[in-house]
């Protein structure tokens, strides 16, 4: 006899795959900017040779350094900085863009994605626009329009400052790929080739979109070889469902710029949805702010890609052709999930889907699925020019009213905590500066270039 008919229900991700490379922030903010990571551009897990480590024996301080395989895994148990040392980010932005009510060019009602060129220069990009301010905050020009001509866009999926100041920028679904001079300027656009990938392999459909700095591509692949439940096809209406912790896998891969080569990087997962029995059937609640989710971050010269899979604290740093070549980890890293932090998670949740048709769909999740015992170890990352990486801990609840960071220097090892004393997401950080985007205190979205100070 066949039990309850099991469903993902409309409410899951898997419904809205589409949807970079993460501007998280406040809730609004932090759905639209950490759903199209995860869900679009993937994510990707712990996978690489299992093979004996040979113990190298370098220790630097509180950190480890190990070979396994000719992957280097780092592993920090206490901070390099001296107490009253580190990192400090002054309160006093250098540059403030989206509070000047007599400027049209600065309202929004969000932004897509915020890049500081050498010179100070700030660019804006959203719903398809580039505008340019000064490193005072003044408009000076936009240099794209919204449309379907060579250089433009209707929105972005990604915008990356690349050597010299030139931009690399993408559409939302990385079909277009354009690249502009210094000066804003279309040096050359390309449309993606889907034909190409085709023949490369048999891909999960929505997963392909995310564009690395290089121009190499994120996308997915079924494995039989992954255990657990897989992707449905686009094809299914139902998947079998069993109540309980629910996290699609596959496999991640990277293609080359010129689509001609793939490489298999690690096993990837949705954020974890669980089986809610609801009226004689289970269906997957898609997932919480404290769900374990993966995060993503690209940076460094030459380009590399973090991921950690969450909730361990094991970040894995990837080269665009397909090498694995460090783990980073922290032992001690994960925190005990606060009263107020679970209050947070499950009023927000209540309050935004009171008076939603399945309201009682949301109840019965929130009765069913069981609290955590420590958040998520990483919540977001931003990795610099240099690689090194900013990992954030705290900041993504209502009840946080400030930001903590893990600072990583290039070679992996846990320089110490970074405190932003108000609510932030850093999209970019350099030697002397931090790119962040804040709510004001109306709910609009401010882009803030803070001072950097690297006390050592």
């Amino acid at each position: 006899m066949r039990g309850p008919r099991r469903k993902i229900s409309s409410a899951s991700p898997l419904r809205h795959v589409v949807q970079p490379f993460s501007l998280i922030l406040m809730q609004r903010f932090t759905m639209r900017r950490l759903l199209r990571p995860i869900l679009r551009a993937a994510a990707i897990t712990g996978f690489f040779a299992a093979c004996a480590s040979a113990d190298r024996g370098a220790s630097a301080g509180s950190a480890v350094v190990r070979d396994s395989a000719g992957v280097e895994i780092v592993t920090s148990h206490s901070a390099q900085w001296p107490d009253g040392g580190g990192w400090r980010v002054d309160t006093t932005p250098i540059t403030r863009i989206g509070d000047n009510e007599s400027d049209s060019m600065q309202h929004w009602q969000y932004v897509e994605y915020p890049v500081r060129l050498s010179d100070g220069t700030v660019l804006v990009a959203l719903q398809g626009e580039i505008r340019w301010f000064s490193a005072d905050g003044i408009y000076l020009k936009s240099s794209t329009r919204v449309g379907e001509g060579p250089g433009e866009f209707r929105a972005f999926g990604s915008i990356y400052r690349m050597p010299g100041d030139s931009l690399i920028a993408t559409d939302d679904f990385g079909k277009k790929t354009a690249v502009f001079a210094p000066d804003g300027s279309l040096v050359r656009e390309s449309l993606r080739d889907d034909a190409r990938i085709r023949a490369l392999g048999e891909w999960i459909p929505f997963c392909g979109g995310t564009v690395l700095p290089d121009g190499s591509r994120i996308a997915c692949r079924e494995d039989a070889s992954i255990p657990g439940p897989h992707m449905p096809r686009r094809t299914d209406s139902h998947v079998d469902v069993a109540p309980g912790p629910y996290r699609p896998k596959y496999r991640l891969h990277v293609i080359s710029p010129a689509l001609d080569r793939s490489w298999p990087l690690s096993v990837s997962g949705d954020p974890e949805g669980y089986g809610v029995t609801y009226e004689g059937q289970v269906e997957v609640f898609p997932w919480l702010l404290y769900s374990p989710r993966a995060v993503t971050a690209s940076g460094g010269n030459p380009v590399r890609f973090a991921h950690a899979i969450n909730p361990e604290y094991r970040i894995e740093v990837w080269s665009t052709d397909g090498r694995l070549t460090r783990v980073i980890e922290r032992v001690g890293g994960r925190r005990a999930i606060t009263a107020q932090e679970i209050a947070d998670v499950v009023d927000g949740e209540r309050n935004r889907s009171r008076g939603a048709p399945r309201f009682g769909f949301v109840e019965a999740a929130l009765d069913q699925i069981p609290t955590p015992d420590s958040m998520p170890a990483v919540l977001d990352m931003a990795m610099s020019d240099r690689g090194e990486l900013m990992v954030m801990r705290e900041g993504l609840l209502e009840s946080h009213s400030s930001m903590l960071y893990d600072v990583f220097d290039a070679d992996g090892r846990w320089l110490g905590e970074l405190r932003i004393p108000f609510r932030v997401q850093v999209v970019s950080f350099g030697d002397d500066y931090v790119l962040a985007v804040r709510p004001n205190e109306d709910g609009l979205f401010l882009v803030e270039v803070l001072p950097l100070r690297r006390d050592p």
